[in-house]
């Protein structure tokens, strides 16, 4: 094999059984979209098996849509991970899908030893400490955005070849409009919200410093943190410190669901650095006006000023002027929430 191998090469030949490797179970992206993609798979008459490092609280939706799912803390180690590799070993892979570049050697394992051909999907972008020498040159990458897959070229010398950009994508269809405007009857105060892992590459700090900013013009307005993180301690510690505690709600998402971007007026993305932002594209598929960060594969799913708003990453005062036009201007937050869908 070279490293040129073209990447259709390795679906063209007929499939049946495909195993996906993910990190865990959880709220993060990476999980929802092995939960999409599986059931894609069993929708077009394909075999799904699910081998995830650590559970979460998807794991139960997972089962509700017959995704066969096998969570294990070492499953293809020799003694803790013999009834899995069982387990494995008769579903007779044809593809194994390292869902994240953190567990390809789990799945370089199974390409080994059950013959099954092999991709890897690369969602962020990578640390200098990231070495993608562990991959053979014949297997090929994806890329969730252009950024990403400039990225794997330009810095870490991926051939072309070896790389294709396929979008994460979600099913429209789980975002009934209807629903989504029937959350804002008898709404008094506008709720701003972000979502995201607490750290500080996220920007939730800068969140709260346009928060501040925003409570000094438009008093009413409440602000919503959604997620967990080490960086929760902090966060809170800056609310209060900024005096808008009462204002702010931190909320873990197994406290408020997958439909908490429904119940929302305004999202932003305040991070610093993003590989594409699934949850950007979950809000503007229920309508809401978005507000993100200029960074990374944030640039493939806004069309500033059309399907959302762009602002530099770390500037709390654009993103306070940006949080409160849309709040003074709710008939453009509603056509660009609009346009967002659409896209």
């Amino acid at each position: 094999a070279s490293s040129d191998y073209p990447l259709r090469d390795v679906y063209k030949r007929q499939v049946r059984n495909i195993l996906m490797v993910c990190p865990d179970l959880g709220w993060g992206g990476i999980a929802l979209n092995t939960f999409l993609l599986g059931r894609e798979f069993l929708r077009r008459g394909l075999s799904v098996l699910v081998v995830s490092l650590m559970g979460g609280p998807r794991e139960a939706l997972f089962k509700a849509n017959d995704i066969e799912c096998m969570v294990h803390p070492s499953p293809f180690g020799f003694f803790t991970g013999r009834q899995c590799m069982r387990t494995v070993r008769d579903f007779h892979p044809d593809i194994v899908q390292a869902m994240a570049l953190p567990v390809a050697e789990e799945a370089l394992w199974v390409r080994k030893h059950c013959g099954a051909r092999m991709a890897v999907t690369i969602n962020r972008f990578l640390g200098g400490d990231m070495d993608l020498r562990l991959l053979p040159p014949e297997v090929p990458c994806i890329a969730v955005s252009d950024a990403l897959q400039a990225q794997l070229i330009n810095r870490f010398r991926v051939a072309r070849s070896r790389l294709r950009v396929i979008s994460n994508g979600i099913d429209p269809r789980d975002y009934p409009l209807a629903d989504a405007e029937r959350t804002r009857t008898g709404r008094f105060a506008p709720v701003v919200a972000t979502q995201g892992l607490l750290t500080p590459e996220k920007g939730q700090r800068v969140f709260l410093h346009a928060a501040q900013t925003v409570l000094h013009q438009i008093p009413d307005t409440e602000f919503l943190v959604m997620g967990e993180g080490p960086d929760l301690p902090a966060l809170r510690q800056l609310a209060g410190e900024l005096g808008i505690a009462r204002r702010v709600t931190f909320a873990g998402q197994d406290r408020i669901g997958e439909l908490a971007l429904r119940d929302i007026d305004i999202f932003v993305e305040p991070t610093t650095n993003e590989g594409f932002g699934l949850a950007v594209l979950q809000a503007m598929a229920w309508a809401r006006p978005v507000i993100a960060s200029g960074v990374g594969g944030l640039y493939s799913l806004i069309d500033d000023g059309r399907t959302g708003v762009l602002v530099p990453k770390g500037d709390r005062d654009a993103l306070a002027g940006a949080i409160a036009g849309f709040l003074r201007n709710p008939a453009r937050a509603r056509e660009l929430g609009m346009h967002g869908r659409e896209h």
